[in-house]
């Protein structure tokens, strides 16, 4: 009797681990397609940039030559040194009134690539008996700024934006980006204040109290509910500082087999201040199913929480480029139970911290965005830590490399050719928990693979798409995007024999027109790990609604 209690309760356990490697495998897919959405919408960002044409107090038909000892700019707040090195290569040495004219010219062009575009250089003096030639900059201000016409809107006290300072166009683009975190469709306007040398600065919005998101998918293996459904609301400026607050909600369809039922709960608050962002989410995965033992019935629960405190600062935005640091403090912990009895082995909390740098930049017809992350596993806010005799370390070290583009490779009046890649790498010294590992083989890392995928200690991938846009069309022509790709993946679980190659390649149809968005993709394995079961050619497919 004894003999046959110990094997249904490692039966049990087995069946135990299976569900919670499904659980953490779901939680880690929605995870890519945030992070996924979240690329997207900072690879569709539009740039945007503003000319002005100086005013001089010579012109350029005068011959007249001259002779400067020195050139100088008059004491202002923009007083660059990268100005200062231009003005000292034309010192001692004759000049034409065109070389001056190329002063002013490079000198405020310089100003209108840092930012300052409604600033200019102007000759304040030309002092030919001491020969020197004394510069000013025209310093652009800002007088009033104005949201939807109101000059007391509180969401104008969390942009970088105010009455008074220096006028930077980089700032607007902040401003835009931080009322667009709770708004559409943010839209400005620069005109010349009755002040002279200062700017009102209008900004008009498209306010959504509340946003709604349906989704329907088939990401889930197809044993424990391969359909899933996602309800969505997210409420915008609960407290008028352009906050938004969101909530989720996920349930695989009820004709799952074997009585497996999940649910996934989200939340998340986002608050852009001035150049940085606060962030807050939390999420927590459900799972239950029964199991029969032993002329018993029991109810296994798998709970996994997940909270995020995030900061995110905006380093600088140098022409086309947006420099970003950020820092997370990350807490997961995970709750498994047999009929209400705690299984202490496989529940716990671990927490990590990880600090990162990440760049947004236009390219040539198009964009490339890039992050490099460090994680660290701390023994803090309750983690257990490294446990004795545990070959797993859970005080880990982790670096994460991702990296996108979206190209335009070709393009006419009627049709154009846009790749996407994406490219991920993940590298730890250290044997991860199942939680902690990096996940390959799905619709967001390599396709072809679908109820089984490889979780590694360190490895790489690579996505790669090729869509078709077509442009000389009616709307609903424009609105389907056939599509091709091939994925590549690589890695290794320090404690399995050999490394996983994964090959995928994929074909469907994009269709995008309004607020339905509708994927259908088809997908073909190329290449598995060896220790991978054999699987059909997995079909995902993905709807989408919002409004």
């Amino acid at each position: 009797m004894i003999r046959l209690f110990l094997f249904f309760s490692f039966i049990i356990c087995t069946l135990e681990a299976q569900r919670l490697d499904s659980a953490l495998q779901n939680l880690e897919r929605f995870d890519q397609k945030h992070l996924q959405d979240y690329i997207d919408k900072e690879l569709n960002q539009s740039n945007k940039e503003q000319d002005i044409k100086p005013n001089n107090i010579i012109n350029s038909q005068n011959s007249h030559k001259y002779f400067f000892k020195s050139i100088i700019f008059e004491k202002t707040e923009l007083n660059l040194k990268e100005n200062i090195e231009i003005i000292k290569t034309y010192e001692n040495r004759i000049l034409t009134t065109q070389d001056i004219l190329d002063i002013i010219s490079k000198t405020t062009n310089n100003l209108i690539k840092k930012g300052y575009s409604t600033s200019a250089v102007t000759i304040k003096q030309i002092d030919q008996i001491n020969q020197i030639l004394i510069l000013e900059v025209k310093v652009g201000k800002i007088d009033n700024i104005l949201l939807n016409n109101n000059l007391n809107d509180r969401r104008l006290k969390t942009l970088p934006l105010k009455n008074g300072s220096v006028f930077n166009i980089f700032d607007l683009d902040q401003a835009i980006e931080n009322l667009n975190n709770a708004s559409i469709n943010t839209i400005s306007n620069i005109q010349a204040s009755n002040q002279y040398g200062f700017s009102n600065i209008y900004l008009q919005t498209q306010d959504q109290p509340f946003e709604f998101y349906t989704n329907m998918d088939n990401s889930g293996q197809s044993d424990m509910g391969e359909y899933r459904s996602s309800i969505a609301i997210t409420s915008n400026n609960i407290f008028n500082i352009n906050d938004s607050f969101n909530l989720t909600y996920s349930k695989n369809f009820p004709f799952a087999k074997s009585g497996y039922d999940e649910e996934l709960y989200f939340a998340s608050l986002s608050i852009p201040i001035n150049n940085s962002k606060i962030l807050f989410s939390f999420s927590n995965s459900r799972t239950s199913t029964k199991a029969y033992g032993y002329a018993s019935e029991y109810t296994r629960k798998n709970n996994i929480y997940r909270y995020k405190i995030g900061l995110k600062h905006i380093l600088t935005r140098i022409n086309k480029t947006k420099v970003s640091i950020y820092s997370n403090i990350n807490i997961k912990e995970t709750k498994n139970t047999i009929d209400d009895i705690i299984l202490e082995t496989s529940s716990g909390r671990y927490n990590s911290i990880s600090i990162g740098i990440e760049t947004l930049s236009s390219i040539s017809n198009g964009s490339i965005f890039s992050q490099l992350e460090y994680s660290k596993g701390v023994k803090l806010f309750g983690s257990r830590g490294n446990i004795k005799n545990s070959p797993y370390d859970t005080e880990f070290d982790i670096i994460k490399i991702p990296l996108s583009i979206q190209k335009y490779i070709y393009s006419n009046q009627n049709y154009g050719l846009l790749l996407k890649s994406n490219f991920a790498a993940f590298y730890s010294k250290d044997s991860l928990l199942f939680a902690d590992k990096f996940s390959i083989g799905s619709e967001y890392t390599v396709r072809g693979f679908k109820d089984s995928s490889v979780s590694l200690d360190y490895g790489t991938y690579l996505n790669n798409t090729l869509y078709l846009k077509l442009f000389d069309t009616n709307k609903y022509i424009q609105s389907f995007s056939p599509f091709i790709g091939i994925d590549f993946g690589y890695g290794r679980d320090y404690y399995l024999p050999n490394s996983d190659k994964l090959i995928g390649i994929a074909y469907g149809i994009l269709y995008n027109i309004g607020n339905l968005n509708i994927k259908a993709t088809f997908s073909k394995p190329i290449k598995k790990s060896s220790n991978m079961p054999d699987e059909k050619s997995p079909f995902y497919l993905d709807i989408s609604f919002a409004i």
